[in-house]
C-alpha cells in the first residue's frame, strides 16, 4: 500500500480528503518531487563525503537543501540496499555517536568497524569526538 494511501484511510484524514480531494493530491504529488530531489541530494552529498571523514544527519539535511531533516537522511539511508558503495558509515548523530546501534539489523558494530578502519578515532563514550574528524566541506 501507498503512502497516498495509508494517508487516505487515516483516522480524521478520510473526511479532509473527501472535502479536498484536488488539494491533497496536488500536495501528495509535489511532496514526492521534493523527496526524489532531496534523495538524490542526500546520496550526492554522502558521496562526497571523504574517507576518515564523518559529518552529522542534520549537517547532510543541510547540503542537500532542508535543514531540518536529519532523520529524513537517516531513513532515506537505512533503506540502502545491502554492499552499496555509497559511504552511508561517515554519517553519525550530531553528538558524533553511531544511532545505527540502535537498529535491529545490527549495523552498528559494522559501522564503528568500517571508520576505525578509516582512521576514526571514538572517544570513551563511543563518539567522534576531534574535530580532525569532521568533514566540512567549506575547510576540505
Amino acid at each position: 500500500m501507498s503512502v497516498a494511501m495509508r494517508v487516505k484511510e487515516a483516522p480524521g484524514i478520510r473526511l479532509v480528503f473527501r472535502l479536498f480531494p484536488k488539494i491533497i493530491e496536488s500536495s501528495r504529488l509535489a511532496h514526492a518531487e521534493d523527496m526524489s530531489r532531496f534523495q538524490e541530494a542526500v546520496l550526492h552529498t554522502v558521496a562526497r563525503i571523504p574517507e576518515g571523514k564523518v559529518t552529522s544527519y542534520g549537517a547532510v539535511a543541510a547540503m542537500a537543501g532542508q535543514p531540518r531533516a536529519a532523520r529524513g537522511v537517516g531513513w532515506i539511508l537505512n533503506r540502502l540496499e545491502p554492499g552499496t558503495d555509497l559511504p552511508w558509515w561517515r554519517v553519525v548523530n550530531r553528538e558524533g555517536g553511531l544511532s545505527t546501534f540502535k537498529l535491529p539489523t545490527g549495523t552498528g558494530p559494522l559501522q564503528r568497524a568500517r571508520l576505525e578502519s578509516e582512521g576514526v578515532w571514538f572517544d570513551s563514550e563511543g563518539r567522534v569526538s576531534e574535530d580532525r574528524f569532521w568533514w566540512r566541506p567549506d575547510r576540505d
